[in-house]
């Protein structure tokens, strides 16, 4: 049996992070990812993105869990995406080395200073500038060129509806001077990335290693300090020690059960995924008592999205999948993070006439502070949620209203807001869930403390999206970074 430091459950946002300081700090580490490397077939053993004959590979599984059923479809293996199903709530993640890095649309941003305050007193603005400031230097946020050129529709539909001002986007992707001549640079990793050619691919993986994804990032520094990461390998059961921790996983590559034991154990396997393995531990006796706040404090993060088909001006500039946006949580009155985006139609097999169509068309986001008082539970085999409209009926509203003022500006043909579902629908959808293993400022509300450490469990830490106490009214893989460099 092999005995680490630290297992790493997860390679995202928060595992990674973890993997690579404690790495550099001298501890063995090993990190176990269910899904595989992806990116560019160059022979490194990592699987393309799925593209053309490659679309099976598109999505890995589906969990419905709604009403009296319960139920997972596995695809592939090596799919890229995974989607669950609520009753109120839809959820998209992606699985593979590097975690949501690998298909974010890479918008950065920080929350403002009163965000802090649901968190323990240890948590502050001026607490956690160091710690943004470290994680910019490895995901190196930059703003995106000639952005003032394509914020025209999206400043004039603001405008129009008396929204706000457009501002800059901060993307974590590697720029050059001229897209239609990429020129490749190597990273403060040594990782080997060609700058940006624009095309569009963001959200269905770069394959050009333009983004600045935690597996070219993060983990390479990982893997520099000594790191071992175990892909394709999906963890199972997590049970308490004499010493320490045991995580038992399959290595889907031959179907082996294995295990392996540790003084520390990282959870960091997506929000969703973080809580199933606690609730079934708990619920299996492998832990012992875990605090009663477990699964409380869940939000969809006030994600909210509305598609704007074929718009009067026509055509958007070709480029990253973000356009503009406007962030007024300390701007305006109304709390909204909203941005425009193009539809990402880069490498995607379709008819012409769809892909122009596609062309013309935007989508309108926007995400926010809803009240984060969803709850999440385990039914004895899979985690469910009353996420949904209902549960901050007054803010889905609000966003409903504005993103329909801002489509009506664009003119076009037809709105779909509250995609894919429509407005006013009691199901809405996300590609943040957030919360459930709270670090909340009230105890009797927290499930990590300030450290991440699971109350009453010494050398068990939870570091990634389960930990926020709330929605950070930004994209939140900044904030999820930071507070693991902490």
């Amino acid at each position: 049996m092999h005995r680490y430091d630290t297992i790493v459950v997860g390679s995202g946002f928060g595992g990674s992070v973890m993997a690579a300081r404690l790495a550099q700090a001298g501890a063995s580490v090993l990190v176990i990812e269910r899904g595989p490397w992806w990116g560019q077939d160059d022979g490194d053993a990592r699987t393309p993105f799925p593209r053309g004959a490659r679309l099976g590979r598109f999505l890995r599984n589906v969990r419905v869990n709604r009403g009296r059923r319960s139920r997972e479809i596995v695809l592939s293996r090596r799919g890229l995406f995974e989607l669950h199903g609520f009753d109120g709530l839809w959820t998209l993640g992606a699985s593979g080395v590097g975690g949501g890095s690998l298909v974010y649309a890479n918008g950065q941003g920080v929350p403002t200073s009163d965000y802090w305050d649901v968190f323990p007193p240890e948590l502050s603005s001026e607490d956690m500038a160091p710690h943004f400031k470290r994680a910019d230097e490895v995901l190196r946020p930059t703003e995106l060129p000639g952005w003032e050129h394509r914020r025209s529709d999206f400043a004039a539909a603001l405008h129009a509806s008396g929204t706000g001002e457009v501002g800059p986007v901060e993307l974590a992707v590697t720029f050059g001077r001229d897209p239609s001549a990429p020129v490749t640079v190597r990273n403060d990793a040594g990782v080997a990335q060609q700058t940006c050619r624009q095309c569009g691919d963001c959200v269905l993986g770069c394959p050009h290693r333009s983004k600045n994804t935690l597996d070219l990032t993060y983990l390479p520094l990982a893997l520099r300090a000594g790191a071992v990461i175990r892909p394709m390998s999906e963890v199972t059961s997590i049970a308490s020690v004499s010493g320490g921790h045991r995580v038992r996983w399959v290595d889907h590559r031959n179907g082996a059960a294995e295990y392996a034991e540790a003084r520390r154990l990282v959870l960091a396997a997506g929000t969703l995924n973080t809580l199933r393995l606690l609730f079934a531990a708990r619920a299996e006796g492998l832990l012992g008592p875990l605090p009663k706040a477990l699964g409380n404090r869940f939000s969809p993060n006030g994600d909210y999205a509305s598609l704007l088909w074929r718009v009067a001006s026509g055509a958007a500039p070709r480029g990253a999948v973000f356009n503009a946006v406007r962030c007024s949580i300390d701007q305006g009155s109304d709390g909204l993070f909203l941005g425009e985006a193009s539809a990402p139609v880069g490498s995607l097999p379709m008819p012409g006439a769809l892909r122009r169509r596609l062309e013309e068309s935007r989508f309108i986001f926007a995400l926010g502070r809803d009240n984060g008082t969803a709850t999440a539970w385990f039914d004895g085999r899979s985690v469910r949620s009353d996420a949904g409209r209902a549960i901050d009926p007054d803010y889905f509203a609000h966003v409903e209203r504005v993103s329909r003022a801002l489509a009506d500006s664009y003119a076009p043909r037809r709105t779909l807001t509250n995609i894919p579902f429509g407005g006013g629908s009691p199901t809405v959808a996300t590609t943040h869930t957030l919360g459930g293993a709270a670090m909340a400022r009230r105890h009797e509300e927290a499930v990590v403390d300030h450290t991440g450490q699971v109350r009453g469990h010494p050398g068990l830490y939870v570091a990634d999206g389960s930990i926020l106490a709330a929605p950070p009214g930004v994209p939140p893989s900044r904030t999820i970074v930071a507070m693991a460099e902490r």
